[in-house]
């Protein structure tokens, strides 16, 4: 082409604003993406259910399946993007959608009836996500920690590696105590950060968070159905197959009364977005000046009938969440409430604060004021426990305050003791002698005074606690730096306030080492970032 770049010929070829597109290689790109876009997005729905199914996916057995999804999803997300990229440059960077013929597509769409899926390609194909930059520090800095590093400077960084055998620290020269335990929890946080990608990718289309919202809110209802159909027969297995350990504390699917409440914080925090919603396209509908009648004759319309199928999901998660007595997840689900309630009213939004009392006072009256009072008059005594480990765990880090001890170590950083150096010419027990020891006695493990008697705890019960112990300062740091970045793009009140529900149920327990909870945690923080409030609908008691 003479007089003119390949650049000016290519845009004398892109279709004008408004117009349409039917050359066959565009609409088979376009079909294409189209497919890739919903692919995704069931697998990541898939994750989310099958490792909430799968007993939490806190067995091993649960891990690879795990894995291999999280592979799955980056190679879609990967081929999505280059699917984007290739439209980008035959369609130009701006929206379009298919006629519902299917026949051509329609570029800068009027969003009418006359169109279906479309897409804005004027956005990024691989959106930067609330997490990724913090999550990639914490993906780098766990690298380090199980690279082979000079013997000098492991000593010279974490002199506090005493707790381990000098051997052991000659062969390793690394910063972690366990290399293969380090590796399982990098293998868990890059799992994550895809799950996390994936769900801000699709973030960008509201049609797709109206979905996510959706499905988690009925997936939750659900899991809470079967919870309390177990309490209602007094069920020792999990699928009526299998008996946890802690069989007295086990509730639905989860192993943990208390995992399953912070699974159902997120739940219900996402089925209060949908009834919200709901409620205002029903006060839309009934305008400005309407009288009993007519609000009970317009739940007999599609936005009655909408609202009345919102509440069922509200209903039953906070219901079953209650029904935990899980002191450390019904405050925080009040606490998630109340910080809902602040961000929707700086928005200028109306809170329907008397519906939102009346479902939570159904679930504590069917419950019984009488056994929460119960329950929560026990934290005196039942917490001795936890603060006897924090203050081990925080004793613990006196010489890897900087390093910490590596991913995934805590329980081995925490309790292991540098064994004893037997004398020249000593020989250690026979194997009869050592088989016929108390099986109480713990060789080079110690329980920290205040926990005689007590199990020994393989978690600190508050993930903060043991991030620091096992991440150290630096990884600290990468953590407050994922909340600030939390705290600064997260948008969505009602999903954002249900992931701040999370983070605080985390100072009393370890529910994000859950991996169904963290998927879903994972997941909600990109979807939170992008608001589900209904300012474009205009009452009419206005017109």
């Amino acid at each position: 082409m003479t007089g003119q770049t390949v650049e000016e010929a290519a845009e004398k070829l892109l279709p004008t604003p408004g117009g349409t597109v039917s050359d066959d290689r565009t609409l088979g790109a376009a079909r294409r993406l189209r497919v890739l876009s919903y692919a995704l997005e069931a697998t990541l729905y898939g994750v989310i259910g099958g490792s909430a199914l799968a007993i939490g996916a806190v067995h091993p057995w649960a891990y690879v399946p795990l894995w291999f999804c999280a592979g799955l999803i980056g190679i879609l997300l990967g081929v999505r993007a280059a699917q984007i990229r290739g439209l980008g440059r035959r369609l130009g960077r701006r929206p379009f959608a298919f006629h519902l013929s299917g026949r051509w597509l329609v570029v800068d769409p009027t969003h009418d009836h006359t169109e279906g899926w479309g897409f804005d390609l004027s956005r990024p194909a691989c959106p930067r996500a609330p997490l990724l930059w913090p999550g990639l520090a914490f993906l780098a800095w766990t690298f380090v920690q199980v690279a082979p590093l000079p013997g000098g400077v492991v000593d010279l960084l974490s002199p506090g590696r005493g707790h381990v055998s000098l051997d052991e620290v000659r062969r390793a020269h690394a910063l972690t105590i366990d290399a293969a335990a380090s590796l399982r929890g990098l293998a868990f946080a890059v799992s994550m950060l895809v799950f996390h990608l994936a769900a801000a990718s699709l973030a960008q289309h509201s049609a797709s968070r109206r979905r996510f919202r959706a499905f988690v809110a009925w997936f939750g209802a659900a899991l809470a159905l079967i919870a309390l159909v177990q309490i209602a027969v007094a069920a020792r297995r999990i699928y009526g197959i299998f008996m946890p350990l802690e069989s007295d504390t086990f509730f639905g699917v989860f192993v943990n009364r208390n995992h399953f409440a912070a699974y159902m914080t997120l739940c219900a925090m996402a089925a209060l977005a949908i009834l919200h919603r709901a409620l205002h396209s029903y006060r839309y509908y009934l305008g400005g000046r309407s009288n009993l009648r007519r609000q009970i004759v317009t739940l007999g319309r599609p936005e009655g009938m909408r609202l009345i199928l919102a509440v069922v999901p509200v209903l039953v998660t906070i219901g079953a969440l209650v029904a935990t007595t899980s002191r450390g997840g019904i405050l925080s689900f009040v606490g998630a409430l109340l910080l809902a309630s602040v961000a929707i009213r700086q928005h200028q939004q109306r809170l329907p604060v008397g519906i939102l009392v009346g479902l939570l006072a159904l679930p504590l009256a069917w419950f019984g004021f009488e056994r929460l009072g119960e329950r929560f008059g026990r934290i005196g005594t039942e917490e001795i426990g936890r603060t006897a480990i924090w203050r081990q765990s925080v004793a613990s880090m006196s010489g890897t305050w900087l390093t910490g001890a590596g991913l995934n170590t805590f329980r081995a950083a925490v309790s292991r003791a540098l064994p004893l150096t037997m004398p020249v010419g000593a020989t250690p027990w026979p194997g009869e002698v050592a088989e016929a020891l108390p099986a109480r006695l713990r060789i080079a493990y110690r329980t920290p005074v205040d926990l005689q008697g007590w199990q020994w705890y393989e978690e600190a019960h508050n993930d903060y606690v043991q991030l620091a112990v096992e991440m150290g300062a630096i990884g600290a740091a990468i953590w407050f730096w994922a909340l600030v970045m939390l705290g600064l793009r997260l948008r969505e009140p009602w999903l954002a306030s249900g992931v701040a529900g999370v983070l605080v149920h985390s100072t009393v327990d370890f529910s994000l080492q859950i991996p169904a909870v963290a998927v879903l945690f994972f997941v909600a923080c990109a979807y939170a970032e992008r608001t589900s409030l209904p300012v474009g609908l205009i009452s009419r008691r206005h017109k």
